[in-house]
């Protein structure tokens, strides 16, 4: 769990982010000869969570974020799977992996937009360590990666984190304070 956190610590640092992506570049153009690799944070259109989908390959011994994409609240689930579906399809991509939010929903409706949808078998906390620590630890030593320069669902997300991280630590405080006598 430490490496972990370690690991997600560099991704907060936004001199690392900035520094690993190309100034001026919203998204990659789909090449013939890469294989492009996705995955879907499903949201329901209507609380604080944006739908995104990252569409991304690996380039010799790095990964490169292609593209990604978020849809702020509200929104029409539906209508965003369409969108999400025609992206991936630009990327030669007929099936995409994501999380488990609503999974027969979300499955069924990129199936009717020709995309097979994966619901992950991991918990969130294995998937993010296996997805995000590979390509976060080489980030801070290389400072040079293409990516796209939008990055809010990234920040979105630590911010997320961030909030609750300082809730928890309220009810720590609000814990160690009570007084029983």
């Amino acid at each position: 769990m430490g490496e972990f956190r370690a690991g997600l610590a560099t991704l907060r640092d936004p001199e690392v982010i900035d520094d690993a992506v190309d100034e001026g570049v919203r998204e990659r153009a789909p090449e013939e000869s890469v294989r492009y690799v996705s995955f879907v944070d499903a949201a329901s259109g209507s609380g604080k969570d944006s739908f995104t989908v990252a569409v991304a390959h690996k380039d010799a011994e790095r990964a490169v974020l292609d593209v990604l994409r978020a849809w702020k609240p509200p929104c029409n689930p539906s209508g965003v799977i369409a969108e999400a579906s025609d992206l991936l399809k630009r990327y030669r991509s007929r099936e995409t992996s994501g999380d488990r939010y609503a999974p027969g929903f979300v499955a069924e409706h990129f199936h009717a937009n020709g995309i097979r949808y994966n619901p992950s078998q991991r918990d969130r906390y294995v998937t993010e360590r296996d997805r995000f620590l590979p390509v976060c630890q080489p980030l801070a030593k290389q400072r040079r990666s293409p990516g796209p320069s939008r990055l809010a669902a990234w920040r979105q997300r630590r911010a997320r984190e961030e909030q609750t991280d300082d809730r928890s630590e309220d009810r720590e405080r609000e814990a160690d304070q009570h007084d029983d006598g």
